[in-house]
């Protein structure tokens, strides 16, 4: 992107994520509105495991691409080389 572009992504803080709509508690994500929630504090509590989870599976992803990477390495022979 260029300095003179104009970027139409939306990026989130987790504060502002959380919202009120017809009475009950919404957080908004990538793929929608996640809700409702009962109060405030539980619609944050439902975004930090939302994040959480997120963050797992992406640091299982990256394990699961490392080992494939390893055991195709550890089939090489290169001794003869």
């Amino acid at each position: 992107m260029r300095k003179d572009d104009v970027s139409k992504k939306t990026f989130f803080r987790t504060e502002e994520r959380v919202f009120q709509m017809n009475g009950a508690w919404w957080f908004a994500e990538r793929d929608g509105d996640n809700g409702p929630y009962r109060s405030r504090a539980v619609a944050q509590q439902a975004l930090s495991q939302f994040i959480m989870d997120m963050r797992v599976d992406i640091e299982l992803d990256d394990i699961s691409r490392l080992d494939k990477s390893i055991s195709g390495a550890a089939g090489w022979d290169i001794s003869n080389h």
